[in-house]
């Protein structure tokens, strides 16, 4: 027991402690969200839910739960909040240019952009572009051999590496050196 409760974030430790207690004491399961910190430095944001096992005399025997690894949830949770905190009150073109701004730092991505579909679908126009630390001037491109081809209204595209050989007909992509 020692050695999980050195695991967990010193500013948790009494909330774990007292969650456990009370499943002790009240007999009933427990379910509470606290930070770990690894052996390797890294922090993670879980979630434990179990139950004591006791004897017929009433001693606990042991406890049987899960731990739920949610820092992934977490992550994408802040930065819904960021979002809404730092983009939310603008509206126009500053919105968008705050949206991709946003997505680019976050993210650490050296583009990010915002397009409107046009020419039935075929192409697409850009509201807002963020392009290496800076905004950049607005272009329209055709979706054909384009990663976005598949993004427009259908499919997540997810290529952190790589891109142009994965799309080695998109000229834009060998224009911007992806």
């Amino acid at each position: 027991f020692d050695a999980f409760l050195n695991a967990v974030h010193p500013q948790d430790r009494d909330a774990v402690k007292q969650a456990l207690a009370d499943a002790l004491q009240r007999k009933r399961p427990y379910d509470i969200e606290f930070r770990i910190i690894r052996q390797d430095g890294v922090m993670r944001h879980v979630q434990a839910r179990g139950e004591v096992t006791f004897e017929t005399s009433g001693s606990p025997v042991r406890i049987i739960g899960t731990l739920q690894d949610l820092t992934e949830r977490k992550r994408a949770e802040d930065l819904l909040r960021k979002v809404a905190e730092r983009v939310s009150q603008k509206t126009g073109m500053e919105y968008f240019q705050s949206l991709v701004e946003f997505v680019a730092v976050e993210l650490g991505m050296e583009y990010a952009f915002v397009g409107k579909l046009i020419n039935a679908g075929d192409s697409v126009r850009t509201i807002a572009v963020h392009a290496r630390g800076g905004f950049a001037e607005n272009f329209t491109y055709t979706l054909a051999d384009t990663p976005c081809a598949g993004v427009a209204g259908k499919r997540p595209c997810f290529l952190p590496d790589s891109v142009q050989s994965a799309f080695p007909h998109d000229r834009l992509l060998a224009d911007m050196g992806v």
